[in-house]
């Protein structure tokens, strides 16, 4: 599964709003918000396909961003989210994602990676109550522990769409 695009029903208005910009003499090497026009704060970029073969990189400025209604990760018609999918929304808290995507990685990196990870702990709120989350299933859901201490194992595999308050701190 690929990054995902924060804006994906916009893609298509990006690709417009970069080729009219480019009609009006903007400088193809200069990164300017699509939505505002300006060069500054532009934090969100990618790289679109304009269908020609031809690569853009596009951008959008802070303000623009926040303007805009945060999406949810994408749900399927049970209102299930896929934790990679979750990882993937740029919208989503991203020290959650960050732990998450940890998670995520296979047994192998598991070990290599844990002394570094060893003090990045991940708790949330689930249906009123914290939990710490202790890790996250390739089916999709993650695993949360009332038990603070508790590295690994759960007492809840749950979806990640309905935890919220994510932080480093119970």
């Amino acid at each position: 599964m690929g990054m995902a695009d924060p804006f994906p029903e916009e893609a298509s208005m990006c690709v417009d709003l970069y080729l009219e910009r480019q009609e009006a003499g903007a400088q193809e090497n200069q990164l300017n918000c699509l939505f505002c026009g300006r060069g500054h704060d532009v934090l969100w970029q990618t790289t679109l396909n304009l269908g020609t073969g031809t690569r853009c990189t596009v951008g959008v400025c802070e303000s623009c961003r926040t303007k805009l209604k945060p999406k949810k990760a994408p749900a399927q018609p049970d209102g299930f989210v896929h934790v990679d999918d979750f990882i993937d929304n740029h919208f989503q808290p991203a020290y959650a994602r960050f732990v998450l995507d940890h998670f995520r990685r296979s047994a192998v990196c598991h070990m290599d990676f844990q002394p570094f990870m060893e003090k990045h702990l991940l708790f949330c709120t689930y249906q009123d109550k914290r939990y710490r989350v202790t890790g996250a299933s390739r089916l999709g859901d993650i695993w949360l522990s009332a038990d603070f201490k508790r590295e690994v194992g759960y007492e809840h595999r749950v979806n990640v769409a309905d935890c919220t308050e994510w932080s480093g701190q119970p």
